[in-house]
Parts: structure tokens; C-alpha cells; sequence
């Protein structure tokens, strides 16, 4: 466990409970995190918040670590100043980290889970003007989404989760949602083989260095 590193927890799920705060859950991906203790939330706004409580497996703990999987109830911000796929780092660390640079670009290194990478694409789609409609669930590393843009403009995003090029499967599910505007993002290097849909267009895959590099540039956020 690396509880000596600096707290770093992605937003999985937000709700608000009516004249007691905001809850976020996530899983602990570094370091820890305490009832009483202030955290800054890093994505489309920049705010900090407190920490009232901790929840784990329904219990009320003082303490989270590396690896659990937490509910924290916030003080000071609302729901409007915090996102799903938000990165949420402990203000103390902060503070006591001359090394590093936490204002527009927040390096980590961490080896990346689905929630961690599923988080980053839907903050990512966001920027770009989609409005995620509905999912069609994953299919075993595959998850699928059907989004809008400008009210108008149709899409089915795809997130890969291993290094592979697309199969059947993937596609069927993108067809599920939509006939054609395919766009997938992948952590790995995929091949760079050309995909085509049904109708001779090409699928849209970032991957790679272009995923880490989209990361970068619209969310302020490096992870490579």
C-alpha cells in the first residue's frame, strides 16, 4: 500500500443528501484521507471542500486508504462545481509538496483502471460538447455510449479497456446505439489498422499517446 504518497481518489458517483452535504464515492487510488480533512476537486471548476465524513461498506470510518472503496460526505461545494471522473487530491498534500505543480496540470502516475479511464472519457466527451443519451453496458472490456452533439449530431463512443484491436462484439454494440458517427478511445497503443463501418466510413479510435496528449489539453490533467 502506498499510503505515504499523496491522496489522490477519481469521482465514480455523486448525490446529495437534503441539509447535510454532497456525497462522492470513488476508490482510494494513493495515500489516505480523514474526516476533517480539506480536499480540492480538479475539473471543470477548481474548488476545495471539506470532509464531514467517510463511509466504507455502510460503516462510518475516520480514516480511508489506498484501495477502499469510500463514500465522503462534502461541505462547502455543490453539486453544479463537481463532476463524475473529477480528481480529487488532499489539500494538506498539497500544500506540503514543493515538487510538484498542482494549478493547470496535475501529473500522476498510476496504472490506470477502468473507472479511472471511463471517468477521463466522459470528463473528456464533455469538453468536446457531447451529451452522453444512454449506455449499452461492456461487453467484457468494451463499454459503449450513445451521445449527442449540438442538439443534433448523433454519436456512439466507445471506451476499449485492453490493448486489441475492435472486435465484432465492440462494433454490435456501437451499432446497438447508433448506424454510423463512431468514435473510440483507448488507453493502449492500438494498431493502426483502419476500421471501417458499414456505410465506408472510418472509425475514429484515440489511443495511445493521442488519448494521453486530449487528456492533457482539454482537462489539464497528465497521465503519462
Amino acid at each position: 500500500m502506498s499510503n505515504s504518497l499523496a491522496f489522490k481518489m477519481f469521482v465514480e458517483d455523486i448525490f446529495e443528501i437534503k441539509n447535510r452535504g454532497i456525497v462522492v464515492t470513488g476508490v482510494v487510488k494513493s495515500g489516505f484521507i480523514s474526516s476533517g480533512d480539506v480536499i480540492e476537486v480538479i475539473g471543470n471548476y477548481k474548488e476545495t471542500a471539506h470532509v464531514l465524513a467517510i463511509e466504507k461498506d455502510r460503516n462510518i470510518i475516520s480514516e480511508a486508504f489506498e484501495g477502499d472503496s469510500i463514500g465522503l460526505l462534502l461541505r462547502n461545494i455543490s453539486c453544479e462545481h463537481i463532476a463524475i471522473g473529477d480528481l480529487l487530491l488532499k489539500y494538506s498534500d498539497k500544500l506540503s509538496d514543493s515538487n510538484k505543480e498542482f494549478d493547470k496540470n496535475i501529473s500522476m502516475s498510476l496504472n490506470i483502471t477502468k473507472t479511472d479511464f471511463s471517468g477521463l472519457v466522459k470528463k473528456l466527451i464533455a469538453k468536446m460538447r457531447f451529451r452522453i443519451i444512454q449506455s449499452s453496458g461492456s461487453y467484457p472490456n468494451f463499454y459503449a455510449m450513445q451521445c449527442i452533439r449540438d442538439e443534433d449530431e448523433k454519436f456512439a463512443i466507445g471506451c476499449l479497456f485492453e490493448e486489441r484491436t475492435l472486435s465484432r462484439n465492440d462494433l454490435d454494440m456501437l451499432y446497438e446505439l447508433e448506424d454510423r458517427n463512431f468514435l473510440v478511445f483507448s488507453y493502449a497503443d492500438l494498431p493502426k489498422d483502419k476500421l471501417i463501418d458499414r456505410y465506408g466510413q472510418e472509425i475514429d479510435i484515440i489511443c495511445g499517446d493521442e488519448f494521453a496528449r486530449m487528456v492533457s489539453k482539454y482537462l489539464g490533467i497528465n497521465i503519462r
